[in-house]
């Protein structure tokens, strides 16, 4: 119900931006294609001096993807980690770091989340409303910050509106001693758009259901997402908004128990762009995520074991693009905002803040690229992070070269201390005996909270840079 009248409400708000818009007759101010998940120059992927994939939406249908998950498991380098049917939550890892080392963003933005990297796929849209994924292997810190350390994946929202009704339903059945194992899957969605001189809009609505295959791995999904683009003072302003509601269950998720989990992410962001000069132009953006988790270890005795999570990323960043001759040069700022409002960890915040500027400039055939990154944090201090990269394509040959560092806040899970005490169980507690309860149960959630957590010190008061990494590998060299 609460996602009906969230749905009507933006319909009818966006309704009313029509026929506010209905007198604008601008052209749409039109930028080169910007690959920014490797830098925030429009540079090709082949002069950036990076290993890049990008997939097209055509590509993308092509290769027969159910999620967004299945996508990105298809690419080299890169392991998905899926629990539960369709992916319904989703580790990404690359290059041998984990999945809280790997930057997820949407149009440029970071959405990693600050409680967990096991929430940072959990997104308002589906593939069908891509225009294309990018993916950048390697350190990325010179661009985007800390938690590039593995690589970066970014997904574009589509420009065009669409007009489509899609109904699905999978079905599935064990053979041989499994003949009893059997599962159905459906799912509905609608996309609608509209164009015209005023600019363009675009509504997707999903439905995503299943009974599970068995006991406690059902999953119930309602979500919803919106574009608004509109030409506005010789530039272009595009808005977003989006909200997933998932329940899902969580069976050997952290241990053999019939645990239950709850998600709520909410996903606004708005960007600008408009020229300022013949060889000059800007570009603002801000994006706020609030995501809310709630996890159950017995889901028919909730209080025995329960986990509520609220976390909020707050990001503004505002660059200026400047043709020099041949080349380009871009210079900017950007300002992050985290927090974390937990029952096991209490309520933090961490402020950030980041200088950062970047090159490309061709000398002869090769192609040389420079970018240099300087972050404060309340937790870490200062950190920079430079690159230095150098590209050339002989016909369907491509070399490249760079090197550049990376680092990554260290972030604390919450859900550790449930993995700890899974673990004491493991020791105290036969598997045939019922769920521990009372005294023991108590001296567990005591014994976990000594472990795991400190008065004085939060995730996010902890998140600091991998310094023991950093001084045997503060460089990587990619070939």
């Amino acid at each position: 119900m609460k996602l009906l009248q969230y749905t009507f409400f933006v319909a009818l708000a966006t309704l009313a931006l029509f026929k506010c818009a209905d007198a604008l007759n601008e052209e749409p101010y039109q930028m080169d294609p910007v690959y920014v998940s490797a830098s925030r120059l429009a540079i090709s992927a082949d002069a950036s001096g990076r290993q890049v994939t990008v997939i097209d939406s055509t590509e993308i249908a092509r290769r027969g993807a159910t999620s967004i998950a299945d996508l990105l498991s298809t690419l080299p380098g890169i392991h998905v980690r899926t629990r539960g049917p369709l992916g319904v939550q989703t580790d990404l890892e690359m290059a041998g770091a984990s999945f809280s080392q790997v930057l997820v963003l949407v149009d440029g933005m970071r959405v990693n989340d600050p409680q967990t990297g096991h929430h940072n796929l959990n997104l308002p849209f589906r593939l069908e409303d891509l225009e294309r994924v990018e993916v950048v292997y390697g350190s990325g810190s010179a661009v985007h910050g800390p938690g590039a350390f593995g690589g970066v994946v970014n997904l574009v929202p589509r420009s065009t509106p669409q007009r489509q009704v899609e109904l699905s339903t999978h079905w599935g059945s064990g053979g041989g001693s499994n003949s009893d194992l059997a599962a159905v899957a459906s799912t509905a969605a609608l996309r609608y758009g509209w164009s015209g001189a005023w600019g363009s809009a675009a509504l997707s609505l999903g439905k995503e259901r299943s009974d599970g295959y068995r006991d406690t791995t059902e999953f119930d999904i309602d979500r919803f997402y919106a574009q608004l683009r509109l030409p506005l003072a010789k530039g272009l302003l595009k808005l977003n908004s989006g909200l997933e509601d998932k329940a899902f269950g969580a069976n050997d998720f952290y241990g053999d128990y019939p645990s239950k989990e709850w998600t709520k992410v909410w996903l606004h962001s708005a960007h600008y762009q408009r020229p300022i000069g013949a060889n000059r132009h800007l570009v603002s953006r801000a994006l706020y995520r609030r995501h809310r988790d709630r996890f159950v270890l017995w889901r028919h005795n909730p209080s025995a074991y329960e986990n509520r999570h609220l976390s909020q990323l707050a990001t503004a960043e505002t660059h200026i693009v400047q043709k020099l001759g041949g080349g380009q040069l871009t210079v900017g700022l950007e300002l992050n905002r985290e927090s974390i409002d937990s029952n096991n960890l209490g309520q933090h915040e961490q402020t950030r803040s980041a200088l950062f500027a970047e090159t490309a400039y061709p000398i002869g055939a090769w192609n040389l690229s420079t970018g240099g990154r300087i972050d404060y944090s309340e937790t870490y201090s200062f950190e920079f992070s430079p690159s230095l990269r150098l590209a050339r394509s002989w016909g369907a040959t491509r070399f490249f070269a760079g090197v550049g560092r990376a680092f990554q806040r260290r972030q604390r899970r919450p859900r550790s201390r449930a993995r700890l005490v899974l673990r004491s169980w493991a020791k105290c507690v036969s598997t045939e005996k019922p769920a521990p309860t009372g005294a023991l149960l108590r001296a567990l959630r005591k014994q976990s909270r000594r472990l795991y957590t400190n008065d004085r010190y939060s995730p996010l008061e902890r998140a600091e840079p991998r310094r023991d990494r950093l001084a045997r590998r503060p460089y990587r060299i990619q070939l």
